[in-house]
C-alpha cells in the first residue's frame, strides 16, 4: 500500500524519535494498517508515547472483542490502552466477563473505554461496595445500565449512597440508586439542591415520596422542574398543585410543552375550571397522551352528546384513567340488558358505573335476576341506576332485612326500587310505614330535622339520598 509506505516513510524521517522508538511506530502502522488503512500518521504521532514494540497486539485483541470498528473508537477515545500491558488489558476484560455477559462488558467498555485505566483493585472495590448494597444482579445492571459509576470514586459513591440513606430507608435508597443509576454520577451539591428545593414545596415526607416514586426527577434540571411548578401554580392555588405533584410525580417527567397541550384540550372541553378540577381529581391523565384522552372523549362523544359527555369526565375524572376497552365493555354489558338509549341514560345519572368492575356489574345483575324475571330487573336498575355502585352484600342484605320482616321484598322493590338506597341499618331499625312516610316526606321537601323525628335513630340516615335522584324516581311512575 502506498499510503503505508509514506506513513513509514515520514515516520524515519520525524526528528526527536530514538531509534528504537521509530521501530515501534513503523511496526504498529504496518501491523494495524497492513490491509485497510485505520491509524493516520497524525493519530500515530500523537500517540507514540503510548506506542511500544507490543501495542498491536493489544489493538488486536480488541479488535477480537469488539470488531474492527467499535475497537478504533475505544482506542480513538483512550489512546493510553496502547500503552497498558496485554496481560493486564486481559485481566480487565476477565474481572467483567466474570460479573456479566461478554457483550454487556464490550458494551461497558465501548461506553467507558478509561475503565481499561482504571486497576483492576480499584474496578473491584466499586463493585464489592455496590454488591454490599444490592444483589449481584442488580449491581450489574446498575453498571450497564450506567457505566461511568466506574469512573467515580469510591469515596464520592459512598457520599451520595450516606446522603440518600440520611433521607430513605436503606432498601428505598437501593431501589433509587437501581431504577436511576446515573444519580451515582451527580455531584452532591446538585443532588442536594434537588431535595432542598422540593423540600421548600412540600414536607420532607412528601419530598422523599416524589423521589421514590420517580427516581429520574433527580437527573431533571432545577431550572426545568422550577418551570413544571411555575406552570402548575398559574393553573392550580399552590397547595393543589403541590398535591398534584405529590400525587403523581411524572409529571415532571413531561415537557412543559405536552402538560400545556392537556390543559388546552381539557379546556377547550370544560373551561379552565373544571378542567383544573379534573386534574386535581386525577393528576394522572397529565401523563397519558393527547392521542389516548382524545380518544375516551371520542368513544363517550359517539354515545352521548357533548354537553353529557363532559358531564361525565367532570363528574368521574377517572373515567379517563380507564382504558378504552374497559370502558367500552361495561357499556357493551349494559346494552345487552338495556336499549342502547337507557344504557346511555344510566351512565349519564350515574357516571360512576364506569368505575365498577365489569365481573362486579354482571354479579349485581346476576342477583337481581335471581330475585327478579330479567324485565324487572331492568327496571329496577333503569329507576335507579346507584344500585350498580352499590356492595353486593349491601344490596343482598336489604333483600334479607326485608324477607325477615315478612314482606314480599321482590315485590315491594320492583314497586319502590328506592328502598335499595335506603341503607341497612335504616331498613332494619324501622318499619317499613316509617320508611315510607320519610320517603313521601322527601318528596314534599319537609325538613331533614322533621324527617328525623319520624326514624327511631337521632341522626338522620339519609343524608345521602339525592333529591334530583328521587325525582327521576317519581318520573318513572311510582307513587307512594
Amino acid at each position: 500500500m502506498r499510503e503505508l509506505e509514506q506513513i513509514v516513510s515520514q515516520i524515519n524521517e520525524q526528528e526527536g524519535l530514538t531509534t528504537r522508538k521509530k521501530a515501534a511506530l513503523v511496526k504498529f502502522a504496518s501491523e494495524v494498517n497492513h490491509d485497510t488503512m485505520r491509524f493516520s500518521l497524525d493519530f500515530i504521532l500523537a500517540c507514540s508515547r503510548h506506542i511500544s514494540e507490543e501495542s498491536h497486539r493489544r489493538v488486536l485483541f480488541l479488535y477480537t472483542r469488539h470488531g474492527t470498528e467499535a475497537a478504533h473508537k475505544i482506542i480513538k477515545a483512550f489512546p493510553s490502552v496502547l500503552g497498558c500491558s496485554l496481560a493486564r488489558t486481559r485481566s480487565i476484560y476477565e474481572f467483567l466477563d466474570s460479573r456479566h455477559d461478554a457483550e454487556s462488558t464490550n458494551k461497558i467498555v465501548e461506553i467507558l473505554p478509561t475503565i481499561l485505566g482504571y486497576s483492576l483493585a480499584r474496578t473491584c472495590s466499586i463493585y464489592k461496595f455496590l454488591d454490599s448494597r444490592h444483589n449481584a444482579e442488580a449491581t450489574n445492571r446498575i453498571v450497564e445500565t450506567h457505566p461511568a459509576v466506574l469512573r467515580c470514586s469510591l469515596a464520592r459513591t459512598i457520599s451520595i449512597y450516606n446522603f440518600l440513606d440520611s433521607r430513605h430507608e436503606q432498601k428505598t435508597t437501593n431501589k433509587i440508586v437501581e431504577t436511576h443509576p446515573t444519580v451515582l454520577s451527580y455531584s452532591l451539591a446538585r443532588t442536594n439542591s434537588i431535595y432542598n428545593f422540593l423540600d421548600r414545596r412540600h414536607e420532607q415526607k412528601a419530598t422523599n415520596k416524589i423521589v421514590e416514586m420517580l427516581p429520574s426527577v433527580l437527573g431533571y434540571s432545577l431550572l426545568r422542574t422550577t418551570s413544571i411548578y411555575e406552570f402548575l401554580y398559574s393553573r392550580h392555588e399552590q397547595k393543589a398543585a403541590n398535591k398534584i405533584v405529590k400525587t403523581q410525580p411524572s409529571v415532571f417527567r413531561c415537557s412543559l410543552k405536552r402538560t400545556n397541550s392537556i390543559y388546552k384540550f381539557l379546556d377547550s372541553r370544560h373551561g379552565q375550571k373544571a378542567a383544573n378540577k379534573i386534574v386535581e381529581t386525577l393528576p394522572a391523565v397529565l401523563s397519558y397522551s393527547l392521542v389516548r384522552t382524545d380518544s375516551i372523549y371520542g368513544f363517550l362523544d359517539s354515545r352521548h352528546e357533548q354537553k353529557a359527555t363532559d358531564r361525565i369526565v367532570e363528574i368521574r375524572p377517572t373515567v379517563l384513567g380507564y382504558s378504552l376497552k374497559r370502558t367500552v365493555s361495561i357499556y357493551e354489558l349494559l346494552d345487552s340488558r338495556h336499549d342502547t338509549e337507557v344504557t346511555d341514560r344510566i351512565v349519564e345519572t350515574l357516571p360512576a358505573v364506569l368505575g365498577c368492575s365489569l365481573a362486579k356489574t354482571n354479579l349485581i345483575y346476576e342477583f337481581l335476576d335471581s330475585r327478579h324475571d330479567t324485565e324487572a330487573t331492568n327496571k329496577i336498575i333503569e329507576t335507579l341506576p346507584a344500585v350498580l355502585s352499590y356492595s353486593l352484600a349491601r344490596t343482598m342484605s336489604i333483600y334479607d332485612l326485608l324477607d325477615s320482616k315478612g314482606v314480599d321484598s321482590n315485590g315491594y322493590i320492583e314497586q319502590f326500587p328506592f328502598l335499595l338506597y335506603f341503607s341497612p341499618r335504616l331498613i332494619r331499625d324501622n318499619s317499613l310505614y316509617q320508611i315510607f312516610e320519610v320517603m313521601r316526606d322527601i318528596e314534599e321537601r319537609r325538613p331533614k330535622q322533621e324527617i328525623s323525628c319520624i326514624l327511631k335513630k337521632g341522626e338522620l340516615d339519609i343524608s345521602l339520598f339525592d333529591r334530583a335522584v328521587f325525582g327521576q324516581y317519581r318520573e318513572a311512575g311510582y307513587q307512594m
